[in-house]
């Protein structure tokens, strides 16, 4: 573990469009992107199927909860160990919400 207490991650996001049109029509455009992390494998994302995604991929909002969830996880083992209480497995599970107000959030 790293002395420093300034950690640093770098995620590129890549989209494109196969098709070649682009974002000329909001409905059409596809919502596939990549998320690469050096050294790691590519992650395949897309938008949440309420805005257009892909159900299959994950999207920013699962992501998102995930992160939090293995966050917690994480902790959660290493304030066990650091107080030599013994743990041997970890189930856990997180949920997120997000409403729209109507007239806000819309491009």
């Amino acid at each position: 573990m790293s002395d420093s207490r300034t950690h640093r991650y770098d995620v590129e996001t890549a989209w494109q469009d196969p098709a070649g049109a682009g974002t000329a029509d909001y409905r059409s455009y596809p919502r596939a992107f990549a998320l690469r992390v050096p050294d790691k494998p590519v992650l395949a994302g897309s938008a949440d199927p309420a805005f257009l995604g892909d159900p299959q991929r994950h999207n920013p909002e699962d992501l998102f909860v995930g992160a939090l969830s293995a966050c917690h996880m994480l902790t959660y083992l290493a304030l066990a160990a650091l107080g030599q209480a013994l743990g041997r497995s970890y189930e856990g599970g997180a949920a997120g919400m997000f409403k729209a107000q109507p007239g806000r959030g819309r491009a």
